[in-house]
C-alpha cells in the first residue's frame, strides 16, 4: 500500500509492485503464472512487458513467466474477495483513520482465512519501466506468419529465459592432415588405428577421398 503522494496507480506502480514480490520469491522458484483482469492502464501493457521481461533475464532460476489475462465478464480474482472484506470489516469498525498509516495498521486487523500481509511501498521502490521500451523492446504489430497482432485480444504471453548452450564437439583437422596420419596407420599399432581413423575434418574434408591405406608390409 501506498499513499498519492508517493506514486499514482499506473502501470509503472504496478509493475513495480510485481517486481518486488517476484525478487522477494524463494530461490527455487523456477516458473510463475500470473493471473490478471484485462486493464490495459495496470496489467496488460507494455511496462508490465518490460519488467517480466527484465525480471526473467536476471534471475538465476526463474525460467518460465506466464502471464494470463481472464476473458472479459469472468474477470473475478480472489483479490477482488479481499477488498470486499477491507469495504465491510470499515462498516462495523470504529478505529480512527487520520493518516495513511491508520489505513494500513487497519487492513492488517481485518480478520480471514489468513490475516493481510501489509507492505508499505517507499518512493525509492518505484521504477520507471517505460525507459526499458525504447532501449531494449520492439513492439512489432505483426507476428511472425506476417498476421496482424491486436494487443488486446492477447490472452497468454509467455517469458522465457535465453539460454547460451555450449557444446564441447572434438575439433576438425585439416583434411590434409588426417590423411597424413592414415598413411601412417601400418607404422603404429592396431589399438591405436580408430584414434587417428576418428579424427574430425571439415566439411570440404568429408567428400575428398582418403587415402586407400595397405595395413601389409614386406620385410627385408
Amino acid at each position: 500500500m501506498w499513499h498519492e503522494a508517493i506514486g499514482g496507480r499506473g502501470s509503472n506502480e504496478i509493475a513495480s509492485c510485481l517486481y518486488q514480490k517476484i525478487l522477494n520469491l524463494l530461490n527455487n522458484v523456477t516458473h510463475i503464472i500470473t493471473y490478471s483482469d484485462t486493464c490495459g492502464g495496470q496489467n496488460r501493457n507494455i511496462n508490465m512487458t518490460a519488467m517480466l521481461r527484465l525480471v526473467t533475464a536476471n534471475s538465476s532460476t526463474l525460467h518460465i513467466i506466464d502471464q494470463k489475462f481472464l476473458l472479459p465478464g469472468h474477470t473475478h480474482l480472489e483479490c477482488d474477495v479481499d477488498h470486499t472484506k477491507i469495504e465491510r470489516a470499515k462498516k462495523f469498525s470504529d478505529i480512527p483513520i487520520m493518516i495513511p498509516r491508520d489505513c494500513y495498521q487497519f487492513v492488517r486487523t481485518v480478520k480471514g482465512k489468513k490475516p493481510f500481509k501489509v507492505i508499505e511501498i517507499k518512493q525509492e521502490q518505484f521504477f520507471s519501466f517505460s525507459n526499458l521500451v525504447s532501449t531494449s523492446l520492439t513492439k512489432k504489430t505483426v507476428d511472425t506468419d506476417g498476421n496482424k497482432v491486436n494487443w488486446f485480444h492477447i490472452r497468454w504471453i509467455r517469458y522465457e529465459k535465453v539460454y547460451g548452450k555450449l557444446q564441447f564437439n572434438p575439433l576438425p583437422i585439416n583434411p590434409q592432415k588426417k590423411q597424413d596420419l592414415l598413411s601412417l596407420l601400418p607404422l603404429i599399432h592396431e589399438d591405436c588405428y580408430s584414434f587417428n581413423q576418428n579424427l574430425k575434418t571439415s566439411k570440404d574434408a568429408a567428400e575428398m577421398p582418403l587415402i586407400n591405406s595397405d595395413f601389409s608390409s614386406d620385410e627385408g
